[in-house]
């Protein structure tokens, strides 16, 4: 009796406990997201489920699978314990999707509840924290956000028209997946129409192994399965079971019996048994959702009705959450039913694409993933199960029990079929041990000509096809394949975080030991992939291509035994392929056009995201690194001396270069080659500008361009020795041939995405402040080789914030630190507070301003900042609005260097305009918020905002009749005008402005170009270094645009006006490219201003460095005619008048400047550039002893009457020195020589004119030029007071009436004394008749039609201006013997040239 009391009460106890147990953890549990009930906005949704991954960051992980039609992204949360890193294996994926109807919602809300039930109970609720360690959840809220976004709360049925329901185009999306019963041509038909939505979740479920799914609906409360149609597509009451009909009954009662409206099945009037039917019983529905996952993938889904009301109101949100919350996780709970497991061949690896077959429903196999992984839902009991692939011998009947609880584990291994043969024959590995070379198999040391090679190739790919790919990336001139092998584990495609590496060999055709090192190495890998541990975790882990020849023709021509000769180096058409590359620095003769083979190797670098390469040649022992040139060698007389010129990660690339020499057997002993005894290198290493200059190499434009780290490996001293020297030549090399592949995992890698987990392409990966930028792939994936230590990582990409994270990469080998990064969408408010002062109207309802409307914004700014800010050039307006800003305006700006910031020079390209405006609203106000660097720029600096105003109303027209035209047309442009040597008023304003502000620098805009571009040519490549300079670490690449003849044509152009302006005015002319549309749609404004604001910016602060100081002489004087001269430049830079001041702009580096003047010795100063003004101070010159006596000077200068037409005749002379005289010649021109003193009083005398007199001050360099008189009309005529002259014309004008008459009687003949006298004088005077427009400028002008490039490259800067009579009636009296090279017509300070018959 005492033994039943107690037995009652531990029982009594116990129950108590369990009680207290279940009260605290349902007291524990969290479910605070029902206090505030209400539908998340497609505008919240994101935003909600991102605050829930940033406080939950290792169990929720946010994406977009795509976006709807109306570009909504389709937003998924996943959810799993250490959600950031990849599925394990043989963990299921189980995924629910709602909203497919915009207007059913209680599923959409009860995902977003069940996320944040999940995530917030996990470590709370034990079935919540097994359910999520052991599944891999995907939940979708919403398939269908535009018709949500359609739809009205509180309506249980769809509104008219099924507005809501269907999807923006007006689609039902579950009818809208391919269905078992299409047939091809109405599934290819469907395809062609079917909705962004559909094809995104298609994708999805495509490219991922999900095993159990439901489809959340409203409108009913029902469980139904599959099928959801029948052949003859009854309307109802017609049962269409699948083979695994018993398993969706289970899955749907399961749902059903834990629903407690469901489970009775007698809601919404209308009756179904237990809460489940079957779909086609229901009603016939084609292309549904579920029928897709079971019939096309493995996944087994359902399709749940939540609800009598579509949409009703917030307030029975809690109420549905708590009817659906059990059936929700229960069967969640059901993906761990059933067999799953791993089918593996003989070697131990995943066989792909096997099948699965449960014997009585054999008519759904289902399929192994990538892993070899399958999953078999089942109902309880005993099944036979096979596995068949394939290639392989199918294994035999295996009997299985299945319990209700818990997935059955049963794994599979296949053999190799010998009954199947060519590529589809799977190879057995038999494990044998290597050779004294490595190799598992006999090799072949010999070498190998293009069949030779190409036949061992193919073998090796149809021996090992499941790790090789062999493809060829073009042609050589001879039509010969360049075959590329990769060798990889999953060949022929791109996995994200497993880095591209390549070899490239035989780029010297004659250079053949890389040749057959790369096939020996291939060979090696393919046979060591499963049996070395090291070359399998290689091959693994890293996506390898190698290509064994870049120049078969070469090959085909080169000779055996060559120890250091060249035949066979070039290809076919005899050019140096590594000298073929463009350059940095410059064009040259080698690499002006590039080859096939270069193009074929520059397009299959930039369509693969490779990290790092080599280059491998003979004829040396070395491993050489970048650069392998450097600016000096695009300069002529440049310094023959070879020179170090590093990368900014020159300790990497050093890094690497030293990993090969040491790892190679004899490299890093720095010995000499025979053939160059006198050549060593320390630690077999060597930077290759320091060894000898490559101009157009291609380890240089690998990293520039291609975003490779590339080494060039001279790995022999003989180009083409022997074949019994091969073996020796292998074993020396493969260890670092290996070694250097293993570098790609040093550094850093990861995954760019925005917050929604969507990759990002082309993110700009920047490091610290060097200026070199790597870029994520098309998955989003990055890679940064860096050595250990802490790093400052700045991810950036369009239209998303940068982002900035402080990075420690741990000294651990070869082993990557895995980084993500997630970027937040840019705000355009908050960008604009953040990088343009919120100047709105830079980046809100941006749009092309008229002309008149650009003038109202220069004069505001004007008014409000009239202390910084002025408008110029008012009578221009027609021509050209101008705004003039510095500080201290008014001052004098004779110690400030003037920029010119030109809207475009081809009026095609309007949206220049809209650029320079935002740009000058930009600098004015961060001047006024007292920004430094704008501070310090405009005190040092005078900038010119011009915007170019002419025919901006023809092009706007073609915007406005055609808002999406790209490139409007005109005929004649601004460009062209300037390339035209015929006076235009429009050109004569602008070369006015340029003269007469003394530009230092300019930047144009243009569009369909290059990003930055500024042509001088190889004269002044120290100035294309600005044009690197500039380059925006976050916009360096060029833009690729389509090219057609309208835009070449402008190309063109403007490369001709580039040097035009150099040769003019010597003023550098930069242009940034702002899109590939010269008028892109007014939305588009804003991006571009985003995107070129850091380049613009850029460049407007090369101003605030360069050199600047005074020139005087011993006592302090300023020497006003000094002129500076940087070295490697043409261009010569004046003093200013007053202070003898200069201010030269430098690119950033290393440099000399010239200092002369006449009468005084040069000097020569070395200095050392950065981003801040050098100030010399004071650069005083000693007089230059050697000149003794009285300096003698040389003066020039023209003759013109009022209206600018020549006189000839004239005579010139010296007051006070009646000996020294001079004549103009019939152009007006004249000469006068060795004349004394510093100054000269000249007087003009000319019949028919007043006499003139001037005081000219003398050059003190030589040569004073281009001293103009414009006389004026004398009060007499032909030495006669008017009285007479008039007399004498009267009778003149009698005797040629009686002539005339005479000739009328008589006819008109050349007998005809009167004609005679006419035609005599019209051919005395034939040419003499010149008129010229003058401008005042005192520096020599080049010849008119002066070759721009002298013999080599004949180019004419103008276009010969087009005249109403032919040229050769000037050539009587008129040679070019005239003029001499030094007086030229256009010396003339005029920039054009008027040419017409008086």
């Amino acid at each position: 009796m005492v033994e039943k009391v107690l037995y009652v009460l531990l029982s009594y106890f116990c129950l108590v406990s369990f009680a207290f147990t279940v009260q605290k953890v349902q007291k524990n549990e969290d479910e605070s997201f029902l206090d505030n009930p209400h539908y998340t906005s497609n505008i919240e949704l994101p935003d909600y489920l991102l605050k829930l991954q940033k406080s939950y960051p290792n169990l929720i992980d946010i994406r977009s699978i795509g976006s709807s039609l109306d570009g909504q992204d389709l937003i998924v949360a996943r959810i799993h314990r250490d959600v950031k890193r990849p599925r394990s294996i043989l963990i299921p994926m189980f995924k629910y999707v709602a909203n497919m109807h915009g207007d059913e919602t209680i599923g959409r809300q009860l995902l977003v509840y069940l996320a944040e039930y999940l995530v917030k109970n996990y470590g709370i609720v034990p079935e919540v924290t097994q359910l999520v360690d052991t599944t891999d959840i995907y939940l979708m809220p919403s398939m269908n956000p535009d018709g949500f976004g359609k739809s009205k709360e509180g309506s249980c049925e769809s509104m008219q028209n099924y507005y809501g329901r269907y999807n923006g185009k007006g689609i039902d999306l579950n009818r809208d997946f391919p269905d078992r019963f299409d047939q091809k041509i109405i599934e290819r038909l469907y395809n062609m129409r079917r909705q962004p939505e559909t094809l995104a979740v298609m994708s999805w479920i495509k490219e991922n192994p999900f095993v159990l799914s439901a489809n959340l609906h409203g409108g009913a409360v029902v469980a139904s399965y599959p099928y959801d149609n029948t052949i003859k597509h009854h309307d109802c009451c017609e049962d269409s079971p699948t083979p695994d009909d018993s398993v969706f009954r289970h899955l749907a009662r399961t749902y059903a019996k834990n629903h407690p409206v469901m489970k009775d099945g007698n809601d919404c009037n209308e009756t179904f048994p237990n809460g489940i039917t079957n779909g086609a019983y229901w009603y016939d529905l084609s292309g549904g959702m579920q029928d897709f996952n079971y019939v096309f993938t493995n996944c087994f889904e359902i399709t749940l009705e939540l609800s009598c009301c579509k949409y009703p109101p917030r307030t029975e949100l809690p109420s549905e959450w708590h009817k659906n919350k059990k059936s929700l996780i229960e069967y969640m709970k059901l993906i761990h039913t059933g067999i799953k497991g791993l089918i593996k061949d003989v070697s131990g690896y995943p066989i792909n694409d096997a099948e699965i077959y449960v014997q009585g429903v054999e008519e759904k196999p289902v399929r192994t993933t990538e892993r070899g992984e399958f999953w078999r839902l089942l109902t309880p009991g005993t099944y036979n199960v096979r596995a068949i692939a394939f290639g392989y011998i199918p294994s035999p009947y295996l009997e299985v029990v299945v319990n209700e609880v818990g997935a059955v584990v049963v794994n599979f291994t296949l053999t190799p079929s010998d009954s199947v043969e060519g590529k589809y024959k799977q190879v057995r590995t038999v494990k044998i041990g290597a050779d004294e070379y490595g190799f598992i198999f006999k090799t072949e040391f010999k070498h190998h000509n293009q069949s030779e090679m190409e036949k061992m190739l193919k073998e090796l790919h149809e021996t090992y096809p499941k790790l090789t790919n062999l493809y060829s990336i073009g042609k050589s001139v001879e039509n010969r394949d360049l075959w590329v092998i990769e060798i990889s584990k999953n060949p022929g495609q791109h996995v994200p975080l497993i880095p591209e590496f390549k070899y490239i060999a035989n780029m010297h055709g004659n250079e053949v030991v890389g040749r057959e090192l790369m096939l020996l190495l291939a060979k090696y890998l393919c046979e060591n992939y499963g049996i070395d541990k090291r070359i399998t975790d290689l091959i693994d882990t890293t996506r390898i291509h190698i290509m064994p020849s870049m120049n078969p023709d070469g090959y085909e021509m080169s000779t055996p035994g060559d120890e250091g000769g060249i035949i066979g180096r070039p290809n076919a058409n005899k050019i140096d392929l590594n000298r073929n590359f463009p350059d940095q620095y410059g064009m040259n003769e080698f690499n002006k056009i590039q080859e096939p083979e270069v193009k074929a190797v520059m397009n299959w670098s930039l369509s693969n995201n490779f990290v790092l390469s080599a280059n491998i040649h003979g004829g040396a022992l070395v491993a050489n690194y970048p650069f392998d040139d450097s600016q000096k060698d695009f300069m002529s007389n440049a310094d023959p001396m070879t020179k170090s010129n590093p990368t900014e990660e020159n300790e990497i690339f050093k890094y690497l270069a030293r990993t090969y020499a040491t790892a190679h057997r004899k490299m890093y002993l720095g010995k000499p080659c025979p053939s160059f005894i006198r050549e060593s290198f320390p630690e077999g290493i060597t930077n290759g500008a320091d060894w000898y200059a490559v101009t157009g190499g291609m380890q240089d434009w690998s990293y520039l361009h291609g975003g490779t780290y590339e080494l060039t490996l001279e790995v022999g001293c003989y180009k083409f020795p022997k074949e019994e020297e091969l073996s020796t030549y292998w074993m020396d090399n493969k260890e670092a041939l290996i070694k250097f592949i293993e570098q790609i995992h040093m550094g850093l890698k990861g995954i760019v995405s925005s917050s929604i987990g969507t990759p990002i392409p082309h993110a700009a990966i920047s490091v610290n402040n060097i200026q070199h930028v790597t870029y994520s792939g098309k998955d989003g994936d990055y890679y940064r080789l860096l050595l250990p230590g802490k790093y400052n990582i700045t991810v950036s990409a369009k239209g998303y914030e940068a982002q900035t994270a402080e990075i420690t990469i741990p000294d651990n080998g070869n082993k990557s630190l895995i980084n993500n990064f997630q970027l937040m969408r840019n705000d355009p408010q908050h960008w604009s507070s953040a990088y343009d002062f919120r100047i709105l109207e830079n980046i809100l309802k941006t749009r092309y301003h008229s002309s008149n409307e650009i003038q109202d914004i220069f004069t505001e700014l004007q008014t409000k900042n009239w202390w910084m800010a002025q408008v110029e050039d008012e009578e221009n307006v027609n021509h050209y609005s101008a705004l003039k800003v510095t500080e201290g305006l008014g001052q004098t700006e004779e110690k400030k260097v003037h920029i010119l910031i030109l809207s475009s020079l081809f009026e095609t390209s309007p949206v220049g305009r809209e650029i320079v405006v935002n740009l000058a609203r930009h600098v004015i106000a961060a001047y006024n918020t007292k920004e430094p660097p704008m501070r310090d720029l405009l005190q040092k600096a005078v900038i010119h905002f011009v915007v170019v105003n002419t025919n901006f109303n023809k092009v706007h027209s073609q915007f406005y009749q055609n808002e999406t035209i790209c490139d409007p047309q005109l005929k004649e442009e601004i460009g062209d005008k300037f390339l035209n040597a015929e006076s235009d008023n429009v050109k004569d304003s602008f070369f006015k402005l340029f003269e007469k502000e003394e530009i230092s620098l300019a930047l144009t805009f243009t569009a369909g170009d290059d990003a930055i571009s500024q042509v001088l040519k190889d004269r002044e490549a120290l100035y294309a270094e600005f044009a690197d300079q500039t380059h925006s670490r976050f916009g360096a690449q060029n833009q690729l645009c389509a090219s057609n003849a309208l835009r070449l044509n402008e190309n063109d152009s403007l490369r001709k006006i580039t040097n035009l302006m150099y040769k003019m005015f010597k003023l550098p002319l930069y242009s940034i490219n702002l899109s590939c549309c010269k008028m892109p749609n007014e939305k588009e404004i804003a991006e571009i201003w985003k995107e070129n604001i850091e380049k613009i910016l850029k460049f407007i602060n090369l101003a605030r460095g360069g050199v600047e100081g005074y020139v005087r002489d011993k006592n302090g004087n300023p020497l006003r005619n000094a002129k500076i001269v940087v070295k490697g430049s043409q261009r010569v830079h004046e003093v200013s008048k007053n202070l003898a001041f200069f201010h030269v702009l430098v690119p950033s580096g290393t440099c000399e400047i010239q200092v002369t003047c006449v009468n005084y010795t040069t000097k020569t100063v070395g200095i050392n550039i950065d981003a801040a003004i050098i100030n010399l101070e004071e650069i005083v010159l000693e007089l230059d002893t050697t000149i003794k006596g009285q300096i003698l000077h040389d003066l020039s200068g023209f003759i013109t009457d009022g209206d600018g037409t020549p006189v000839s005749d004239a005579e010139i002379g010296i007051k006070g020195n009646w000996r020294k005289k001079a004549y103009t010649n019939h152009v007006g021109q004249f000469d006068m020589k060795d004349i004394e003193g510093d100054s000269a009083i000249l007087t003009v005398k000319a019949s028919g004119f007043k006499i003139s007199e001037k005081l000219v001050m003398m050059n003190l360099q030589g040569t004073t030029k281009n001293v103009i008189f414009k006389l004026s009309p004398s009060d007499e005529d032909m030495g006669f007071n008017n009285l007479i002259f008039i007399f004498f014309i009267c009778i003149a004008i009698i005797c040629s009436v009686i002539c005339i008459t005479f000739c009328a009687i008589n006819g008109f003949s050349a007998s005809c004394p009167f004609v005679e006298f006419c035609v005599r004088r019209r051919n005395r005077h034939l040419g003499e008749n010149y008129k010229f427009s003058l401008l005042t400028r005192k520096t020599r002008q080049p010849k008119l039609f002066e070759d721009e490039f002298g013999d080599d490259e004949e180019e004419e800067l103008f276009t010969p201006p087009s005249l109403k009579h032919p040229l050769e009636r000037y050539e009587d009296n008129f040679s070019e013997d005239d003029i001499s090279d030094e007086d030229d017509l256009v010396i003339l300070p005029n920039r054009t040239l008027d040419i017409s018959n008086n």
